[in-house]
């Protein structure tokens, strides 16, 4: 499905967002981060695009998890210049909560 999202070099101006995800309890399922699913949505609707996605892993004595680098890419020169700084739970509605309900019908498929 990412494959889908990745449209080459066609743009003019790039940058990158880069997101960490803990890792999971251990659990016999499998387990969907809705939180990266949720950011990834509000990227591509401000106007972005995924031009490549890295991955690398990170684990320690103390904690593990994944470094997630998005490439993204725009033509929209105003939309390139202001950074990306998500807070997650302000999109969500979920300030003050450890809360964080998804409201399906903002998540879309791609």
């Amino acid at each position: 499905m990412l494959g889908s999202l990745f449209k080459g070099n066609k743009f003019r101006f790039k940058q990158t967002f880069t997101y960490y995800i803990p890792a999971p309890p251990l659990r016999k399922t499998g387990y969907q981060e809705k939180e990266f699913d949720f950011i990834t949505q509000y990227i591509l609707g401000q106007g972005f695009e995924i031009l490549d996605l890295k991955i690398q892993s990170h684990s320690s004595e103390t904690s593990s998890g994944l470094w997630l680098v998005c490439i993204l890419g725009t033509n929209d020169e105003k939309l390139a210049s202001e950074r990306i700084n998500i807070d997650f739970s302000e999109l969500a509605g979920t300030k003050g909560s450890d809360q964080h309900p998804i409201d399906p019908d903002i998540i879309h498929e791609v």
